[in-house]
């Protein structure tokens, strides 16, 4: 029997949720299907609706026209009820496809997943390689599924929640993702040097675990040499959590793209935290080809970094963008309104220390209460000062999402400093033509929000 597999993640549902689009395509789809193709599975039909931009409507055409054995999806908690909805019309023209949900939301919250959306036949939960696999060489052998350790799934009215497997250790053992499965081809790929996060941000569900796995350096330069082969690469954006958070490892990958000559030829973004950054591993970086940084800052309030569990202060985080600064290496800073407790003050001091760090670009979010964060617990219990607006997933989205406002701030107030915090920090550091491009780039959200303050949307 030759296996027939769709691996899926589900295109934008409309113009509203255009900011979900992605540059990259899926690094969990990508090591997926890789995985299964080193097993011998290779009659795999790979749909990255995020980054490919297609219709909802053209997603179901093609896998219809496929005919799938399996369909693996993986969805985001905002995006848990699209992708169950693309699977009740899969099912309603192909009723024998068994369809699997993967992802963080099942993974936070696998029991009232199943039980809410009968379209998922079966869960993985956490790290989906071994699962997906095991799944696929039983349909192979017509072999019965419910004993497999790491999924769930649903028994008549019970869901059943199988054991899980331990997280991977040998993450060199794995094959590079399968980049040529995918329809559209860019010169820019992500690259991950590790799985797992060794700290506890209150808003952060650490889906791959807290303990981190890391690639060797040769390895991930063994991929940066296949890329540069195969895809003719031009970029590549380190998808750690944590750029450095071993520096002998961080140094080495810095040292062997020199060696290659990458420097010369490539470019590459990474994730850093405050408390790890220095000169000399950003100029190391720089060295290397790195021309972007993003910086995880949350809040401009000392309290709230404590309250949050961040374990990162005022200072560090000044010092971290102040270097990059010194290096010239491009920064982003990563911002969020909304934590436990928030005021109007506290969150002022956000947006000033925005303004004051003047890095190349910001992102400001609106917390969200995701499943299987401390956040959602808080939310639920009405602890922190949280006051739960919606049990609508569509809504857990920290751009134009409703899930979540607090005793001091209405979710109007939240989504008017989110807009006065972009709006300070581009006109008082006399960057208006960084204003009109992020406003450019960001045109359909500008106005989906702006409707939303005003009444007239829904969003």
């Amino acid at each position: 029997m030759t296996l027939k597999i769709t691996l899926l993640q589900p295109p934008p549902r409309e113009i509203k949720q255009s900011h979900d689009a992605n540059a990259y395509p899926s690094l969990g789809l990508g090591y997926l299907a890789a995985y299964l193709e080193r097993e011998g599975f290779d009659n795999i039909l790979v749909i990255d609706g995020r980054m490919e931009n297609i219709t909802p409507a053209d997603t179901v055409k093609d896998i219809v026209e496929f005919k799938p054995d399996i369909l693996g999806i993986t969805a985001k908690t905002h995006e848990i009820s699209h992708a169950a909805e693309i699977a009740e019309k899969i099912k309603a023209v192909l009723p024998e496809t068994i369809i699997i949900i993967g992802g963080c939301h099942i993974t936070a919250e696998p029991t009232s997943t199943l039980k809410r959306y009968l379209s998922f036949d079966y869960g993985i939960i956490s790290e989906g390689e071994r699962p997906l696999l095991e799944i696929c060489n039983r349909v192979k052998s017509n072999k019965e599924l419910l004993n497999i350790p790491g999924i769930a799934y649903r028994k008549k009215s019970e869901i059943i929640l199988n054991p899980q497997l331990p997280f991977m250790e040998d993450l060199d053992s794995l094959p590079f993702p399968a980049w040529h499965l995918f329809r559209k081809r860019r010169h820019s790929y992500m690259v991950f040097g590790s799985r797992g996060c060794p700290y506890n941000c209150l808003f952060c569900m650490r889906v791959m675990g807290q303990t981190p796995r890391l690639r060797s350096a040769e390895n991930i330069i063994a991929e940066i040499d296949w890329l540069v082969k195969e895809f003719q690469i031009v970029a590549f954006d380190f998808e750690d959590e944590t750029f450095g958070l071993k520096k002998d490892i961080a140094f080495k990958i810095c040292d062997l793209l020199i060696e290659r000559g990458y420097h010369k030829r490539l470019i590459w973004t990474a994730n850093l935290r405050a408390n790890l950054t220095d000169e000399k591993l950003l100029i190391k970086m720089k060295e290397a080809g790195c021309v972007r940084v993003a910086i995880g800052v949350e809040s401009g309030n000392p309290e709230i970094l404590k309250v949050i569990g961040k374990g990162i202060s005022i200072e560090q985080i000044k010092n971290a963008f102040s270097l990059t600064r010194k290096v010239g290496i491009e920064s982003v800073a990563l911002m969020i309104l909304g934590h436990p407790n928030e005021n109007y003050s506290s969150a002022i001091d956000t947006i000033r220390l925005a303004t004051k760090l003047n890095a190349t670009s910001i992102s400001i979010g609106i917390m969200v209460p995701y499943p299987g964060t401390e956040i959602r617990k808080l939310a639920l219990e009405g602890k922190g000062g949280y006051k739960l607006l919606s049990s609508d997933w569509d809504d857990y989205d920290k751009y134009l999402g409703n899930a979540l406002e607090l005793e001091n701030l209405t979710r109007k107030q939240l989504e008017r400093l989110q807009i006065w915090g972009y709006l300070r920090f581009y006109l008082f550091n006399f960057r208006f033509y960084d204003l009109f491009q992020f406003v450019k780039n960001h045109f359909n959200e500008a106005i989906l929000l702006t409707k939303k303050l005003f009444g007239k949307l829904k969003v």
